[in-house]
C-alpha cells in the first residue's frame, strides 16, 4: 500500500471520528439548551381555536354535518361506486363531521371549567363562614389559644383548596408566615404535592420579590408561566410552573402569603386568584389575633 493509498483510508476515518465526537458533545448539551417547558403545540392550538368556532356557530355546524352525511351517503350509495367515488364520499363525511367533533370537544372543556368554578364556590361556601364564626370566639382567648387557632385555620384553608382543585394533578397550597426576625417567610401549613416548599429569604431575588408581594396594590399575584416571566420570577419555581400568591395582611402590616401552584401551564388562571385572595383575607384576621397583645391580662 502506498502512502497516498493509506491517506485515502485514514482521512475519511478521522473525519468520521471528529464528526462523531461533535455529535456526542451536541447531544450532551442538548438538554441544557432545551427550554424547561416545551412551547405550545400549534396543532393543539389550532384544534382549540377550531373547536371554539364550531361551538360558537353550533347550529351551522349541525347543518354542515347533516349535509356532509347526505352527500357522503349519496356518493357511497351510487351505482357507479368506483374507488375514487368511495374515497371522496368517505372524505366528505369525515371533513364535514370535524366541526361536530370540535363542538363536542369545546362543550366538554366548558363542563370541566364549570366543575372548577363550582369547586371554588364550595370553598367559599363551606370553608369561609365557619372560619369567620370561630374568629368571634377568639377575642377574649389567651395568646396561645389564638396561635393554635391560627395553625388550625391555616391547615383548614390549604386542605380545602386541595379538595377544590383535586382535579389538578400536582397542585399545592401553602401558607407562609413571616419569621420573628422578619428575615424570611417559612411554611406554616401545606397540602398537596409532597415536595416541601422552600423559605423566602430576604436578600435573595426570589425572597425579596415575595416580600414585595405583601405590599402590591392588587389582592393577588398571578403568574401563568414562570418560564416566560420577567427576570425576578424566571426559574424560581421548583416542581411548578404557574402560581397564585395572595398577601396575608391587615392594612400595611404583612403577616405572610397564601400560595397555590401547579406543575402545568393552564392548570390555574386569574379567576382562581379571587378565591385565594379571599381565603388570604380571612386568614389575615387569624394572624392579627395571634399577634396582638393580650387583652384583660389573657
Amino acid at each position: 500500500m502506498t502512502e497516498n493509498e493509506g491517506l485515502e483510508h485514514i482521512v475519511p476515518a478521522l473525519i468520521f471520528c471528529s464528526a462523531y465526537n461533535v455529535m456526542l458533545h451536541v447531544a450532551d448539551g442538548y438538554d441544557c439548551l432545551m427550554p424547561a417547558i416545551s412551547p405550545p403545540n400549534p396543532i393543539v392550538t389550532l384544534w382549540a381555536w377550531f373547536s371554539y368556532q364550531s361551538s360558537r356557530f353550533a347550529p351551522w355546524t349541525l347543518v354542515l354535518a347533516s349535509l356532509g352525511a347526505l352527500c357522503g351517503g349519496a356518493m357511497l350509495s351510487s351505482s357507479d361506486l368506483t374507488l375514487g367515488v368511495r374515497v371522496l364520499g368517505i372524505g366528505v363525511g369525515l371533513v364535514t363531521a370535524l366541526p361536530s367533533a370540535g363542538n363536542l370537544y369545546w362543550d366538554s372543556k366548558n363542563e370541566d371549567a364549570e366543575d372548577v368554578t363550582a369547586a371554588r364556590e364550595r370553598v367559599m361556601d363551606e370553608s369561609i363562614p365557619p372560619l369567620l364564626e370561630d374568629i368571634c370566639s377568639l377575642a377574649a382567648s389567651p395568646k396561645k389559644t389564638r396561635q393554635a387557632a391560627l395553625k388550625q385555620a391555616s391547615n383548614t384553608v390549604v386542605k380545602d383548596l386541595l379538595v377544590a382543585y383535586s382535579g389538578v394533578q400536582g397542585v399545592r397550597a401553602v401558607v407562609y408566615m413571616i419569621s420573628d426576625d422578619t428575615k424570611r417567610m417559612t411554611p406554616l401549613a401545606k397540602a398537596g404535592r409532597s415536595q416541601r416548599p422552600g423559605d423566602f429569604v430576604r436578600g435573595s431575588v426570589r425572597g425579596d420579590k415575595a416580600f414585595e408581594t405583601l405590599s402590591i396594590a392588587d389582592n393577588f399575584l398571578f403568574e401563568p408561566n414562570i418560564a416566560q416571566a420577567s427576570d425576578q420570577w424566571a426559574g424560581s419555581g421548583s416542581g411548578y410552573v404557574t402560581f397564585i400568591s395572595a398577601p396575608i395582611r391587615v392594612g400595611r402590616t404583612g403577616y405572610g402569603l397564601l400560595t397555590l401552584d401547579a406543575p402545568k401551564v393552564g392548570d390555574l388562571d386569574a379567576r382562581d386568584g379571587s378565591t385565594v385572595s379571599l381565603l388570604a383575607a380571612t386568614l389575615s384576621i387569624y394572624f392579627s389575633e395571634a399577634n396582638r397583645t393580650a387583652r384583660n391580662g389573657g
